[in-house]
C-alpha cells in the first residue's frame, strides 16, 4: 500500500467538502401540472442589476426607420 502524507489526505477531503457544498438546488415542484415560481427569499435577496435597468429604461424613438442591429438590440433588451 502507498503511504501518502497527511496534508494529501487532508487536500483530498477539503476539496470534497467543497465540492459536495456547490451542489445545493431548489426544489422542483412534486406535481407535473404545478407551474414553478421562484422562492420568497429569491425576491428579497436579489439586488437590482443597474446596467440591465439602464438598458430597460431606454425609450426607443419610433418615429424614424430602426436599422437590424437597432431592433435586435431592443429585443434582446426586452427579453
Amino acid at each position: 500500500m502507498i503511504k501518502y502524507p497527511k496534508y494529501y489526505l487532508i487536500t483530498i477531503l477539503l476539496g470534497g467538502v467543497i465540492f459536495a457544498s456547490g451542489c445545493g438546488t431548489i426544489k422542483a415542484p412534486t406535481d407535473p401540472e404545478t407551474i414553478w415560481t421562484p422562492p420568497k427569499w429569491e425576491k428579497t435577496t436579489k439586488a437590482v442589476d443597474p446596467v440591465w435597468k439602464a438598458i430597460r429604461d431606454r425609450k426607443v424613438d419610433a418615429d424614424r426607420p430602426l436599422a437590424l442591429v437597432e431592433l435586435i438590440d431592443m429585443a434582446l433588451g426586452n427579453n
